[in-house]
């Protein structure tokens, strides 16, 4: 009987080889096939009896293992602790077969040639195939600030590995420790952006991640407050920058600094630095609204720096032509009101904001004073036009005492421009109305019926009658104060209109146990 393996790497172009049988009766090939670490062999033995008959086996497969392969996995590097800080770094065997005992060290320096020992190396008991392990560091407790570390796996070259050249493992890392923070700027690789994290930003060691990013929310935001973004040193296109920490449960406790290195020669950013518009702003991912930064520029340097909110991480550089703070407009629920005006006791004011730039909510962006005296926020509603951003609606219900007041309004916009608006009014401290009259009177077709109440009407009653004394119109107000006027189109109940003639009005207004009522002649002639 006559053998013969058939092999193939792919299945597709088969090889052939002459096979003998041993004395135990397996049939092996006479010679060997070699081939590299991790390739599959498939093959089938073929036996072809003296009668020419042919018998095939089914297809069976063998995997060349590899030998290990050992590296230091440089985006798994992490930093923790406080008072004992340690660097830690999983370690990776990619090949077929275990590793055995191996040694892990530790450099650092800019190149590898004038690296310096970290500490002894630590030894590693084995890895298994396709598997890793996590190793531990102790850092030094001083170091801040931009590193660059040097990791090498099999430092003393104790494991035959597949492959020998990519044992040393290069890391940037940028270190913020208890403190020291970053113990000053670090950089971004690109040079075009910086972050400092001051000594007391954070509360245990933790590595720093610089990125850019410009997505459609970040875009639709700029464009809702009509900023234009500018281009930062050796970009062409618009982004934002951001920093993150490697413990991401872990909240700064002081505000960083930031930069942005501008191009001192960009046209659009030269129209806006020559009109002041150049700022730093920060993305709030909440309300998806940009708030600008008080920004420092140096020009020479051509770099743009702000303190950065607690819990702001992205930021960009943007231009603005707004230079003007949000309109101010004050009323009064129940009322005609202008500064200087009575109000009652328990005056409801109602302000109103609107910025062509945007007002960002979370940012505080309107402050009451009472008589000198700062206004809780808790004590104000706020709600916002959430489409486009640009107004919002305050309210505010204080209790007065009898005599005079001010209210101080202070409204910031996204670009951090002020406004200031003060009014003045006061509280009588009695219920009784100072003035009633209509105008015109005589009238033709509508009249305008006008009182002034010196302290909020929990409900006045306007009613009209004939000569006759047959009551033809009436209508209900609540809750006025001051200045109040309501509009009469000369007609009844039933939407007719009157007859020329003299009519009277009859005025009741309640608070409480209290009441006051007038009556006053008016006259109708077309």
């Amino acid at each position: 009987m006559h053998g013969e393996f058939r092999w193939s790497l792919n299945q597709v172009a088969w090889n052939s080889l002459a096979a003998v049988q041993t004395v135990d009766g397996l049939w092996k090939s006479t010679e060997a096939v070699k081939k590299a670490e991790g390739s599959r062999i498939y093959y089938r033995l073929l036996l072809t009896g003296t009668g020419g008959k042919e018998l095939m086996s089914d297809l069976m497969q063998v995997n060349i293992l590899s030998r290990p392969d050992l590296y230091a996995d440089g985006s798994s590097l992490t930093l923790s602790g406080a008072e004992q800080i340690f660097l830690s770094i999983t370690i990776k065997n990619t090949g077929s077969t275990a590793a055995g005992t191996f040694s892990v060290a530790l450099y650092q320096g800019e190149e590898q040639m004038n690296w310096t020992s970290m500490g002894a190396p630590v030894t590693v008991k084995g890895i298994a195939a396709q598997s890793d392990t996590t190793l531990s560091f102790p850092w030094p407790s001083g170091r801040a600030g931009r590193q660059t570390v040097w990791i090498q796996s099999d430092a003393l070259a104790q494991v035959e590995e597949t492959n020998e050249t990519n044992n040393i493992t290069k890391a940037l890392l940028r270190i913020a420790v208890p403190g020291q923070g970053t113990a000053g700027m670090v950089v971004s690789d690109q040079a075009d952006m910086f972050v400092e994290l001051p000594s007391a930003a954070v509360a245990s060691a933790n590595l720093l991640t610089l990125g850019r990013r410009w997505n459609q929310s970040l875009r639709q935001g700029a464009e809702r407050s009509s900023l234009t973004p500018l281009a930062a040193g050796g970009l062409t296109t618009a982004t934002a920058f951001f920093f993150t920490l490697s413990d991401t449960t872990l909240a700064l406790k002081k505000e960083s600094t930031v930069g942005v290195y501008y191009q001192r020669d960009d046209t659009t950013t030269q129209r806006f630095l020559n009109m002041d518009g150049v700022r730093l702003y920060a993305w709030n991912e909440e309300s998806a609204t940009w708030s600008g930064l008080a920004t420092t520029l140096d020009r020479a340097k051509g770099l743009a720096s702000a303190k950065l909110p607690i819990s702001r991480t992205c930021f960009a550089l943007m231009g603005s032509a707004d230079d003007s703070g949000p309109s101010v407009q004050v009323n009064v629920v129940g009322q005609n009101f202008v500064s200087g005006d009575v109000v009652g006791k328990q005056p409801v004011f109602t302000i109103f904001l609107q910025d062509s730039s945007g007002l960002d909510l979370s940012a505080a962006p309107v402050s009451l004073s009472l008589d000198q005296q700062p206004v809780a926020v808790e004590r104000m509603a706020v709600t916002q036009d959430q489409e486009t951003r640009r107004s919002l609606v305050v309210t505010y219900a204080p209790e007065l005492s009898a005599g005079d007041h001010s209210l101080h309004i202070s409204a910031k916009d996204v670009n951090g421009n002020v406004s200031t608006l003060e009014v003045t009014c006061r509280v009588a401290g009695v219920f009784e109305v100072t003035s009633l009259a209509n105008h015109p009177n005589p009238f033709v077709r509508e009249t305008t019926v006008a009182f002034f109440l010196q302290d909020t009407a929990e409900e006045v009653d306007l009613s009209f009658y004939t000569v006759s004394g047959r009551r033809i119109r009436g209508e209900k107000l609540f809750g006025v104060t001051g200045y109040v006027e309501w509009d009469w189109d000369g007609r009844d109940e039933d939407g007719r209109e009157l007859a020329n003639g003299v009519y009277y009005l009859k005025f009741v207004a309640r608070s409480g146990d209290k009441k006051i009522e007038r009556i006053e002649k008016l006259a109708k002639l077309e």
